[in-house]
């Protein structure tokens, strides 16, 4: 995804598997450690407010290795972290305490 056409930064796989019809998407989404990546496309409060933008924020990889900076760059968006978080009704599942 780029900014400028989406609003969001990143890719869904790596660059080496994203030609390969796999399931290491679904390895990714499991296996990976995400946090948020709050506001990527940079729009201000007041653009916002003014209807120009809307802000895009998506999850990034919390762990990200700085000696391959590519694969820092794989991303999901909410939508992506409810097929793991949510139940076959589509409701968010709780954290076991």
């Amino acid at each position: 995804a780029k900014i400028e056409n989406s609003g969001y930064d990143g890719w869904w796989g790596t660059p080496d598997q994203s030609r390969i019809f796999n399931n290491n998407y679904f390895v990714a989404l499991f296996n990976k450690g995400w946090c948020p990546d709050l506001n990527v496309n940079g729009c201000s409060d007041r653009d916002e407010r003014a209807g120009g933008c809307k802000k895009k924020n998506q999850w990034k990889i919390c762990h990200a290795n700085p000696e391959r900076p590519a694969l820092a760059h794989q991303m999901m968006l909410d939508s992506d972290m409810c097929l793991h978080f949510a139940d076959a009704r589509g409701n968010l599942l709780q954290a076991a305490n």
